[in-house]
């Protein structure tokens, strides 16, 4: 489980945030006891591999979340067919919408 630390002790003593973050390699920072965010160590200032990370996660809650709405308004149960139908629709519309302006 990752620490949590609150933003409120974060400003208070940054010092001991940065201990933390050191020894953990990642902390979660709270408002009002809320998770907000989550801090990660850069090892040996790797940024570049850190930040793909963050950004392979965040596709990944993503492509989640698009599961979860279409679990939930019936859509993954649509057929090929019905698919590509919504797919002719909605380029019918951009269409005309590009052709009123």
């Amino acid at each position: 489980m990752l620490r949590m630390v609150s933003m409120r002790d974060l400003r208070n003593t940054p010092g001991r945030f940065w201990k933390t973050l050191k020894r953990e390699g990642a902390v979660v920072l709270a408002v009002n006891g809320v998770p907000k965010a989550v801090v990660l160590s850069v090892p040996d200032g790797d940024l570049e591999t850190v930040v793909k990370l963050a950004t392979r996660v965040r596709a990944q809650q993503a492509t989640e979340a698009a599961r979860r709405i279409s679990r939930e308004r019936g859509t993954d149960r649509l057929t090929l067919e019905e698919i590509d139908q919504e797919v002719r629709e909605a380029r019918r519309a951009l269409r005309e919408g590009a052709e009123d302006e």
